[in-house]
Parts: structure tokens; C-alpha cells; sequence
């Protein structure tokens, strides 16, 4: 039975109708008319010279030429499918290399290590090198080409914007927390913004530009702000909170557990959200691993 030239797409219609015994079926099967699948079986029968199948009333019953047809066709999708396991366990064999990556601590530990063991499950001989740094940092080593890519705020350095790229891949929300023996001694403090400005903040830069977004959304405008102190991490800012030093701002995917227990979220009116890029050196060109992981990045952060 000479195939040359077969249209597999006609194949696709034979084999559904040989499947269901039922050219109705075999077409709700593809999502097609029935016209559209007995077209194509006709066509098939024509191309090949052959009647596939007796027609008796509804019912489509293979005839010794259709049989054939269809366990040529089975064997084909056999060896496609062992085709494409080879091919996968060639590719997580073959694929090694090095990823340098830059990246904020809390997001690191929340959402890309378990990203990353879950990519060097499937390709072993794949190994990282983390970066954990604030942004202005993070950003002068891939300007350097000492990063592949980083994930960073929006707080890139103006000199610094022309020389990279970037593309949104996560949205994180943030909170306005304080220990809660803070919360009980200034209760009466944390009912308006007249007094609960002149009680200490923590941000993680001189500017406050965490804690002026977040009195900004809840109250439509920025306050004066004097009494307060710069922690430029996340770890460290949990410390200050807990200790009772005073209201910051962290992401509420942390406050689990024991955290939960001794820290208090104070309550606003609107979401605040720190949207985090993917960013790489303008004239940066990735090679196999670098793309194999950054799409696998991008699917894995769906589910997290």
C-alpha cells in the first residue's frame, strides 16, 4: 500500500472513524463536521485506490485494506512516541552548563529554589550559581556579563535602564506589619494617619519608597515621615519587626508559620503589589540552556 505524499491529517479523520466504528463520532472526537471527516476519508480512499471501509446503515466497519491501514498507522504514532522519549532522555543527558543568576533573598528562597530543584531533577548536569544582592547590584554585574539574568524591582538606576532589557514575570503582595505587642502598645496610634505617621517605620532605602506607596494607595496622598530606619534586607527587616522596632513593609508570603503568630498585618484599604522583572544585558544572546530554563521559569512561576 503506497503512502507517498498521504495528507496525515486525513489519516487523523480514517483512524478516528476506524476508532468509534462511527463516522458522527469520529468527527465529535476531531471537533470537525462530519462533511469535513467524510470528505477526507473519501479523498484517502481515492489517493490510495482502496475501499477502507463497508458503510451499513451509521456504522463504518473496517474492510481488510482499512485494517492494514490502521496498524500501519498505530505502528507510525508507536515509533513517533518512541522517537520523542528518546529524544527527551537524550536532551536531560546532554544538557549541562552553568546558569548565573541575580535575585532579591526573599524571592529566592520563596519561589526560585524550588524552581531550580525541580530543573536540575530533570537535567542533573545543569548547575547554578545564586547571586543574592539588592537591585543597583544586581544590575551592574549584568551590565558586566557576570549575570545571565536577574530578577529585580522596578528601582533600576536611570544611567543603567538604556543598557538592559526586561519583561515582567511575578507579582508579589506586600504588607505594612508590625510586632504584635507594637501593635497593642500604640493601638490607639494605628487608628488614623495623623498619629500613626510620627510612629517608627522601616523601609529598605533613606527615601521610604515602600512606605510612601503604601500611605499614598491607602490615603491618596504622601505623608512626612521622620522618625525611621533603613534595613536594606528582608531577613533583617523580619528581625527589626519582631523586636518591635517599629511598622515595615515586607510580602505577605512570609508571614507563615511561627511569623504569623508574632507579627500583625495592619490593615489597609487598597493591594499593594512589587512587580518583579526578568532582566538581562541588551546585547545578551542566550544560548540552549539559558532558553531551555528561562521558558521552564516562566511555567513553573504560573503554579507558584
Amino acid at each position: 500500500m503506497a503512502l507517498n505524499n498521504v495528507d496525515l491529517n486525513k489519516i487523523r479523520c480514517f483512524q478516528a472513524v476506524a476508532e468509534k466504528g462511527s463516522l458522527l463520532e469520529g468527527a465529535r472526537s476531531l471537533n470537525l463536521t462530519t462533511s469535513a471527516v467524510y470528505q477526507s476519508v473519501k479523498k484517502l480512499e481515492e489517493e490510495l485506490g482502496k475501499h477502507l471501509f463497508f458503510r451499513s446503515g451509521k456504522k463504518y466497519v473496517l474492510t481488510e485494506e482499512g485494517r492494514s491501514l490502521q496498524g500501519l498507522f498505530q505502528k507510525f504514532l508507536w515509533d513517533l512516541s518512541e522517537f520523542q522519549e528518546h529524544a527527551s532522555k537524550d536532551l536531560s543527558e546532554n544538557l549541562e552548563g552553568e546558569i548565573r543568576v541575580g535575585l532579591p533573598l526573599n524571592f529566592s528562597k520563596a519561589h526560585f529554589i524550588p524552581i531550580m530543584t525541580a530543573f536540575c531533577g530533570i537535567y542533573p548536569r545543569v548547575r547554578f550559581h545564586l547571586t543574592i544582592a539588592e537591585t543597583r547590584r544586581l544590575i551592574n554585574q549584568i551590565t558586566a556579563f557576570e549575570l545571565d539574568f536577574a530578577i529585580t524591582d522596578d528601582s533600576i538606576p536611570k544611567e543603567l535602564q538604556s543598557k538592559v532589557v526586561r519583561e515582567e514575570v511575578f507579582k508579589e503582595e506586600l504588607v505594612l506589619i508590625c510586632s504584635k505587642e507594637f501593635s497593642k502598645e500604640y493601638a490607639e496610634e494605628l487608628l488614623s494617619t495623623k498619629s500613626m505617621r510620627e510612629l517608627t517605620h522601616l523601609d529598605y532605602a533613606k527615601n521610604l519608597p515602600l512606605i510612601q506607596r503604601w500611605y499614598k494607595l491607602q490615603y491618596k496622598r504622601q505623608v512626612k515621615i521622620t522618625d525611621f530606619h533603613v534595613v536594606d534586607n528582608v531577613e533583617s527587616m523580619l528581625a527589626a519587626l519582631r523586636a518591635g522596632l517599629g511598622m515595615g513593609i515586607v510580602p505577605r508570603t512570609i508571614i507563615t508559620g511561627a511569623l504569623e503568630k508574632e507579627l500583625e498585618v495592619i490593615p489597609g484599604s487598597g493591594l499593594l503589589t512589587n512587580q518583579l522583572f526578568l532582566v538581562q544585558e541588551g546585547n545578551y544572546i542566550n544560548n540552549t540552556l539559558i532558553k531551555k530554563f528561562i521558558e521552564f521559569f516562566r511555567e513553573e512561576l504560573k503554579t507558584h
